[in-house]
């Protein structure tokens, strides 16, 4: 029986890449206090100084394109950055959504930004939220395609941000798997192996934002920051999007069956 061909993950990141983006979601100008009042209401967060802190701040996480028509793309991301405003049972309004600004790089940019040795500002393009799945973790966010920024003027980027495919079965168990991220500017690829499904009950104990979707689990350490990022199989095609687990070593991801909801 002859040997099964080894996997090109090299040809798999330079795909995916090219897709994924990092996604800034902050408080619009003088939506603080609005947005305080829901965190109080809400109550997810119990320290009233991470509770304000998390309201002032927002949230950054990796996101890739999941959807794309002529003129926008919808990239999806983890909501859980927003998890002081949201449970299950009291989910994200549209009202609340309104209150924020986003922005988003895409790869290229910050490659040929890179490259170039950090000339100015960064130009992120204008984003909006489009919608938010609070039970199981899932940010959906659009921007236009004419609005993403190419480092040489202020014309778009005329490059390729393909949505990644998302697989229609179940992971196998231990299958090879890899992770492309962008935490704090630097882009990261993680290699692992795909383990078990899982409860969030498994890692989060008391669970007060209310998930309850499975979570596959994965042989692999990762970072916050990269929150998000697209967890892909040996054939390329999404199988997961990272949740938690950050920094031991074994990480957990929202099932590709929740995100391929949004493609029916």
């Amino acid at each position: 029986m002859a040997a099964e061909a080894p996997v090109d993950w090299t040809s798999i990141f330079n795909t995916v890449k090219e897709s994924v983006f990092l996604v800034l979601v902050e408080p619009k100008v003088g939506m603080v206090d609005r947005l305080q009042a829901v965190a109080d209401r809400v109550g997810t967060v119990s320290d009233g100084s991470e509770r304000a802190a998390r309201v002032r701040d927002g949230c950054s996480s990796t996101g890739f394109v999941l959807l794309s028509s002529d003129t926008a793309l919808y990239i999806v991301t983890t909501a859980h950055g927003l998890d002081h405003l949201f449970k299950a049972s009291d989910p994200l309004q549209e009202s609340t959504m309104n209150m924020f600004d986003v922005s988003v790089l895409c790869h290229h940019f910050e490659h040929d930004y890179q490259q170039d040795g950090l000339p100015g500002e960064r130009k992120y393009a204008t984003g909006f939220i489009v919608d938010a799945d609070c039970q199981n973790d899932i940010l959906i966010v659009g921007v236009w395609k004419n609005s993403l920024k190419n480092l040489v003027d202020d014309g778009a980027c005329a490059r390729n941000h393909n949505s990644l495919v998302i697989t229609e079965g179940s992971p196998s168990v231990s299958k090879e798997c890899m992770l492309v991220s962008w935490p704090s500017m630097h882009g990261r690829v993680s290699r692992g192996w795909t383990s078990t499904s899982r409860t969030v009950a498994t890692f989060s104990d008391p669970n007060p934002f209310e998930y309850t979707m499975p979570l596959l689990e994965a042989h692999m350490t990762t970072d916050e920051e990269s929150t998000g990022a697209p967890l892909v199989g040996e054939d390329g095609k999404v199988i997961g999007m990272l949740h938690g687990g950050f920094g031991g070593t074994h990480s957990y991801f929202v099932d590709a069956r929740h995100l391929r909801d949004y493609l029916l």
